[in-house]
């Protein structure tokens, strides 16, 4: 497990470098696999699509209370490129 430490690292490399916290936050890529790979996964493509609309209403419902908004809207926007993703795969 990864010490409190190596994440505190681990994040300030990733803003020192200009990496993306919204796409591929630190904490969401311990182990082998990153947690939606894990959650799509586990729910499969149907079930995901379902957990990636939640997490869209989600933010885009919280959005306008808190002091982090374009954070919150880049989130939504990150699960409804998910759901786009795997919309188009099935479109193929």
């Amino acid at each position: 497990m990864i010490s409190y430490e190596e994440l505190e690292a681990n994040i300030k490399k990733r803003i020192d470098r200009g990496m993306d916290s919204i796409q591929k936050p630190d904490h969401y890529n311990v182990g082998n696999i990153e947690a939606w790979d894990y959650i799509l996964d586990s729910l499969g493509k149907e079930g995901f699509v379902f957990y990636c609309e939640g997490n869209v209403k989600k933010y885009l419902h919280r959005w306008r209370y808190k002091g982090t908004s374009s954070d919150d809207l880049r989130k939504a926007r990150a699960y409804l490129d998910r759901m786009i993703e795997l919309s188009s795969l099935a479109d193929t």
